[in-house]
């Protein structure tokens, strides 16, 4: 990962390249599976919604998330 990644969900310095789609899922190491995250995004976020047996794909410019099946992207969401 290069010195200064940022982290796709708080844009702090990113420290872990994460699995998108957890590996025990069946995700791969594909770039297009891969995430920066900083340790606290990393750490407690996804880790704790992987448990719940769901995966994030970050988000795009305007922090509107990427994952299609996010409730923000529902109809008659906000």
């Amino acid at each position: 990962m290069p010195s200064g990644t940022r982290c796709v969900r708080c844009g702090a310095l990113a420290e872990h390249l994460d699995h998108i789609k957890p590996k025990r899922l069946g995700g791969s190491d594909d770039p297009s599976n891969l995430q920066p995250l900083c340790a606290h995004c990393h750490n407690s976020t996804k880790q704790a919604e992987e448990k719940r047996g769901g995966w994030v794909r970050g988000v795009d410019a305007q922090g509107q998330p990427l994952d299609p099946d996010h409730p923000w992207n529902r109809e008659g969401a906000r």
